[in-house]
Formats: C-alpha cells, sequence, structure tokens
C-alpha cells in the first residue's frame, strides 16, 4: 500500500475492494485535517497575507525571476526540454513516457499495447450490455430477439423495404381498388359479403348442392340459381314452372273462350258458263238448286257467309288465307 510523499498519507489501494478503501479514505481524512488544523495554529501566528514586501526584499526573486519566460511569449511542446517530435506527430496520437523519461508521440492502441480484460473486470459493464440488450429487444418474442432470426423472417433480403412495398402494390386495397384479373375464392360454401351500414346485410354464396344464392342477414333466401340454369325466387318461386303454369292457363283461358260464327251472308248466283272463285275465309251453308224437270239438281244459287273465330285478347277474328 502506497503512502503520501509529504505527510504519509496511505493512498487508495486500486487492487483492493471499495469497501474497503472507504474505510481507508476515512482515515485518510482525518490525518488531513489533523495536518489541516496544526497548518492553521501555525499560520495564526503569521504576519497577514495583506502586508507587503518589494521584490528586492525577497532573497533570490529577482535572479529567479530573470530565468522565467516571458508569459506572451509563444512556444510548443517541442520547446519542452523533455518532449520531442510532437510537431510531426500524426492526427489523434498521444504523448507518452519512455523509460529514458522523455515524451514521445504514439498512437492510443501502440500505447496500450495487447491487453484483455473480463467482462467482470469492468465495473458496472455486465450490467450495462444487459440493459442495452434488453433495450434493443424491448420485450419481443424469442422469434425475433437476435438479427439472425430477424434477418430469417425476412428471408436475408436486404431490399427487404423495397420488396415488400412492390409487392403490397400489387394487393388490392380495402378502401376499394380495380382488378384486372380473375377473383377465385376456393372453400366450403364459399361467399361474399355486401353491407350496407344501417341498411342491410347481403350474402352472395355458393351452397353445397352448387346453388348460387342470395340470402339477407337474418339468413332468408330471396333467390337462387340451381345448377341446371333454373332460377327460384321468394316472390315468385321457380321462375320455369311460373312461366310454364302460366302459358298453361293462358291457353286454357284461350281454349274455354274459343268460338265460333258465321256473319256476312250472301249469294252467289249461277249461270251457264258461271266460274265461283274461292273467297278468302269464307264457308259455304247453303245451295238453291233450279227446280226444273229436265235437270232439277242443277244450282242456281250457293249461299255462303264469312267464318269468325272469338280471341279472348282480340275478340271476334275473320278466318283469312
Amino acid at each position: 500500500m502506497a503512502n503520501t510523499q509529504h505527510f504519509n498519507i496511505p493512498k487508495p489501494d486500486t487492487s483492493a475492494d471499495v469497501d474497503d478503501e472507504f474505510y481507508r479514505l476515512m482515515d485518510a481524512l482525518d490525518v488531513v485535517d489533523a495536518i489541516l488544523f496544526t497548518l492553521q495554529t501555525a499560520l495564526g501566528g503569521k504576519a497577514s497575507s495583506t502586508h507587503g514586501h518589494g521584490i528586492p526584499d525577497i532573497t533570490g526573486l529577482e535572479q529567479a525571476l530573470a530565468d522565467k519566460m516571458p508569459k506572451d511569449k509563444p512556444f510548443s511542446l517541442d520547446d519542452l526540454q523533455d518532449v520531442e517530435g510532437a510537431g510531426d506527430a500524426a492526427l489523434n496520437y498521444v504523448l507518452v513516457k519512455g523509460v529514458d523519461g522523455r515524451w514521445r508521440p504514439s498512437s492510443a492502441a501502440a500505447a496500450i499495447g495487447n491487453h484483455q480484460h473480463g467482462v467482470g473486470d469492468i465495473t458496472g459493464l455486465a450490467a450495462q450490455l444487459s440493459s442495452i440488450v434488453s433495450s434493443l429487444r424491448d420485450g419481443v418474442g424469442s422469434s425475433l430477439d437476435t438479427l439472425k432470426k430477424i434477418a430469417a423472417a425476412i428471408n436475408n433480403d436486404p431490399n427487404f423495404a423495397a420488396t415488400n412495398t412492390a409487392a403490397m402494390n400489387g394487393k388490392v386495397s380495402k378502401a376499394g381498388d380495380e382488378m384486372t384479373g380473375n377473383l377465385l375464392i376456393s372453400k366450403v360454401n364459399p361467399m361474399v359479403r355486401l353491407h350496407h351500414p344501417n341498411v342491410k346485410v347481403g350474402e352472395l354464396y355458393v351452397d353445397a348442392n352448387g346453388r348460387l344464392i342470395y340470402r339477407d342477414q337474418g339468413g332468408q333466401v330471396h333467390f337462387y340459381i340451381d345448377t341446371g340454369g333454373g332460377i327460384w325466387t321468394q316472390q315468385l318461386g321457380h321462375l320455369s314452372d311460373r312461366i310454364e303454369n302460366r302459358a298453361l292457363a293462358w291457353a286454357n283461358d284461350r281454349v274455354a273462350n274459343l268460338a265460333f260464327r258465321k256473319t256476312g251472308h250472301f249469294s252467289v248466283t249461277l249461270g251457264s258458263g258461271t266460274h265461283v272463285y274461292r273467297y278468302s275465309g269464307i264457308v259455304m251453308d247453303g245451295v238453291t238448286t233450279a227446280g226444273g224437270t229436265a235437270n232439277p239438281w242443277e244450282l242456281s244459287h250457293i249461299h255462303c257467309a264469312y267464318l269468325q273465330a272469338y280471341d279472348p285478347v282480340r275478340g271476334w277474328v275473320a278466318f283469312s288465307g
């Protein structure tokens, strides 16, 4: 253990524990206190600090001051007797005292030389490193708590930000977007939900029977299209059945209300060489014979009428063609 040069006061021991040095420091302070008290007592009998002396009154002072350098004279480190090479030193070099007592420039690494310290040799280093690591992790899970794991998570892509941005630019935006390709939803009972807030939620989906169904949020089916292309609606039922039933009802109504009548009666007089042409839409409803004795069955007149049919939509319609 080392002591001070003049008063032999114990110095701190760099190899001892701080606890031990604390008590040694207390003892050293007691010694310093005693020395200061002694000086205070001795100075009590001395002259006041405000009294003056001329320079000649102090033996050797004039010569000592003459040997000193003026205060305004500039000088460099190399002007000192025990320093050499300071002016030519490289940037960030330090002065190192050699075994001959002279100071010379050197790099910090060369001055320190080869040496090693364990983490435990440096007070507080382990705790500081642990705090730094904890701050870097900041509560992240074990799957991403090292740089290696983070690199693996982003496929070791040094341009991950650009790659991710390019990938995101190819995605459909939730706020609305335009798709130029097909959209495939592959799952059991795939569904698209259409929501008008505070109005209605509609669901369009394909069921296990292959029907494309539209229903509301309460599960009420409004319509569907079956695998054969048939359409069913909540209001009308199967449209094909409804069309056929309506057509059949219409046809039955037409048949049930179908009627015929003859109208526009007229007669055609027959004479020698008379030609009778067929009139469009007429029927013959009687003949008149000449009644002569030579040829009692000779026809003198043909009696005709126009034939009409009753259509419930158009009313009475004459036959033609």
